[in-house]
């Protein structure tokens, strides 16, 4: 599936990953949570789960939440049926609108 990933330091990048569990865990190195993106609920923010508690550096700032997401994170999109899907080209500008 294409996914916008936002390393820790680094710039977001559209990238193509499997659309299963170990894809997404090995991508943000845990076990993943999932957050969704304030105003746009099909939109999914895939985060480690344990990220403030291991110490992980911190990524970007959730605004809305007045949180920060700490470590490695994919976006992806929601199927609306409880599975994940490719970012649609809106989507992607949406993402990196957000985090930018």
């Amino acid at each position: 599936m294409i996914v916008v990933i936002k390393n820790v330091g680094e710039e977001p990048k559209v990238s193509e990953i499997a659309n299963d569990y170990k894809a997404l865990r090995d991508a943000v190195g845990g076990y993943i949570e999932i957050v969704r993106l304030p105003r746009y609920r099909d939109i999914c923010i895939v985060c480690n789960e344990e990220g403030k508690l291991l110490g992980l550096e911190p990524n970007f700032l959730l605004r809305e939440y007045r949180d920060i997401i700490c470590g490695n994170v994919v976006f992806a999109g929601d199927d609306g049926c409880g599975d994940f899907r490719s970012l649609t080209e809106e989507e992607i500008k949406i993402v990196k609108d957000y985090i930018g």
